[in-house]
């Protein structure tokens, strides 16, 4: 799935980015000014076929995950 998302939005959510790309193995296309500038891809869709996403969760599954991973975070407390 290619998504695509401005420039600014880009340098705004890098981190996020990156995980569209990678974890969930979707292409984004970056844009200025509605003219597609520039393109992310999976690494591992051009250097090594072998290797997959880290997970392949559609949208929603993964705004469950993430939604549950800060739970878990806020809630969680180490204790000595």
């Amino acid at each position: 799935m290619v998504k695509i998302i401005t420039a600014s939005r880009a340098k705004n959510n890098f981190g996020y980015l990156l995980e569209e790309v990678y974890v969930k193995g979707n292409s984004v296309t970056i844009t200025r000014n509605n003219k597609p500038i520039a393109k992310i891809s999976p690494v591992y869709g051009y250097e090594n076929a072998t290797i997959k996403p880290a997970l392949n969760l559609s949208d929603k599954e993964y705004k469950k995950v993430k939604a549950a991973t800060k739970a878990f975070k806020d809630s969680f407390k180490f204790t000595f």
